[in-house]
């Protein structure tokens, strides 16, 4: 099942985040910078505005939430974030999480998504869905640099 989330889902939003990048993320970025940006973009403020201004779902399974995703709604309409827990990971639930969010854009919306240019995974998963290559940016987090690629759809 999804649905928009709620406070009360910040705890395990704040888990499946932690879990999910040190999975994902364990070879691309050293640990210390994963706990500073998990520490700043998913704090409880953090979350909290993000429920508050933005399309944000959770997957639940058994009534268990095992995954979330974040759409933001504006001039660059993009999908900001899906994550699910591990032990989840190719079961769908990213698919049904992007579907939900996809649903309340009007057709022919452009979509985007960033996505590190060494998560192949993300990048299959967002190939799959239609979504294609937009560019690749040079970024630096402290001293470290990352490729990031831009991919974009255009909803149907």
């Amino acid at each position: 099942m999804i649905r928009r989330a709620t406070y009360e889902d910040i705890p395990m939003i704040q888990k499946i985040a932690v879990e999910s990048w040190r999975q994902t993320y364990q070879q691309i970025i050293p640990p210390k910078l994963q706990q500073q940006f998990l520490a700043f973009d998913y704090n409880y403020r953090q979350l909290r505005h993000r429920i508050d201004t933005t399309l944000f779902f959770v997957a639940l399974q058994q009534d268990v939430i095992v995954g979330f995703a974040n759409f933001s709604i504006g001039t660059r309409n993009e999908l900001e974030t899906i994550y699910l827990s591990p032990t989840v990971f190719s079961e769908g639930i990213g698919h049904h999480l992007l579907v939900t969010g996809e649903s309340f854009y009007p057709a022919g919306t452009e979509l985007y998504v960033r996505v590190n240019a060494l998560n192949e995974r993300a990048i299959a998963f967002y190939t799959a869905h239609q979504f294609t290559f937009v560019e690749q940016r040079l970024e630096q987090i402290e001293t470290i640099q990352f490729r990031t690629n831009t991919m974009h759809k255009i909803l149907l």
